[in-house]
């Protein structure tokens, strides 16, 4: 059922109005992902992410392919490797990733329609030709990708969203959200019922973009560095250190 809009009444949530009707809810958590911002902006909250393409290939069986090899990751191409269905499945966070604006793909859209390039892919095989040669010459089995969101700082979105009570996000998860979602989940559920978070999550708070006013432009370039920088190769961290501070001291 779709969801259309997060019912806000004098500065709190009251329900969600689906396409069969109300729900009425004094809680309501925006964890939709690549539509993260779509559902937001609906209710008229702004939340400061960007839908991402992140590809990935999968080979047909490779000799020696066994599912107790480590995951090799080549930093300063950004490139990743693992074992995978008697195979390998490898990626690469590229320089220029694509964006998506959700809203403009239409209600019919699905991840399984979304445009690749496996050009990148190729590019990247190349890069590393001498540390992972086998790239060069593995069959594709499968050729996919997906939409994560990526934030300017690199971390998640989570909490309550800013002067709506009741209204709760849980994205922004910048290529992480797999690995960290149990946590996440019972971190937010216990936000919710006891009204503070368990640990500190003020570097995940929606509250520290709530004085920061920037163009879309900007953030992309923002969530673009992060994504490539995604490993934290050499000097990123440095980087990523200053990029706080001038995330600090925009207008």
């Amino acid at each position: 059922t779709d969801a259309l809009a997060v019912n806000i009444e004098a500065g709190k949530v009251t329900g969600v109005t689906t396409a069969k009707g109300t729900i009425e809810a004094p809680v309501v958590v925006d964890a939709a992902g690549a539509w993260t911002r779509q559902v937001a902006e609906a209710s008229g909250i702004r939340v400061p992410l960007v839908p991402t393409r992140q590809q990935l290939i999968v080979t047909e069986p490779l000799d020696g392919a066994h599912a107790n090899l480590p995951m090799v990751r080549i930093m300063d191409a950004a490139v990743y490797m693992r074992p995978c269905q008697g195979g390998v499945l490898w990626g690469v966070y590229e320089e220029a990733p694509r964006f998506f604006d959700m809203q403009s793909l239409g209600p019919n859209f699905d991840i399984k329609d979304m445009p690749l390039d496996i050009e990148v892919l190729r590019s990247a095989a190349a890069e590393v030709k001498d540390q992972l040669p086998i790239l060069q010459t593995a069959q594709v089995r499968e050729f996919r990708g997906g939409i994560p969101t990526m934030t300017a700082d690199g971390h998640h979105i989570l909490g309550p969203a800013p002067g709506v009570e009741g209204f709760y996000f849980a994205s922004g998860c910048n290529v992480a959200g797999l690995s960290i979602s149990p946590t996440v989940g019972e971190v937010l559920a216990t936000w919710i019922v006891d009204g503070k978070p368990p640990v500190d999550l003020s570097l995940m708070s929606c509250m520290r973009f709530k004085d920061k006013s920037w163009s879309e432009a900007q953030l992309q370039r923002e969530a673009a560095w992060q994504y490539r920088h995604f490993y934290g190769a050499v000097g990123c961290r440095t980087r990523r250190n200053i990029k706080h501070a001038k995330l600090r001291n925009w207008p």
